[in-house]
């Protein structure tokens, strides 16, 4: 989607650059071609994406573990520390 994007962003710049150029009159200037710009473009979304998606790391079964079960361990931790400080002053 962004590729198609860019290229009909680059497109419509042509037209507005062409319609600068002609002051007034747009079909007496050629349309440039931006198909090199829009390609490079392309090319570093591509790479940005390839990279963005190497970094991604799916999170660890103990890390979703935790996040589904956080008041069961606060509980427990609590408990056990209370229990740890009953036993020692008694």
């Amino acid at each position: 989607m962004l590729n198609a994007a860019v290229q009909k962003v680059f497109r419509e710049m042509a037209e507005i650059d062409r319609r600068l150029l002609g002051k007034g009159f747009p079909e007496s200037v050629p349309l440039r071609s931006t198909d090199g710009e829009a390609d490079q473009l392309g090319a570093f979304i591509d790479e940005r994406v390839r990279c963005e998606l190497a970094m991604w790391k799916p999170r660890s079964t103990v890390e979703e573990w935790y996040d589904r079960n956080k008041f069961w361990v606060w509980v427990v931790g609590i408990v056990v520390g209370v229990a740890g400080l009953l036993v020692k002053f008694l």
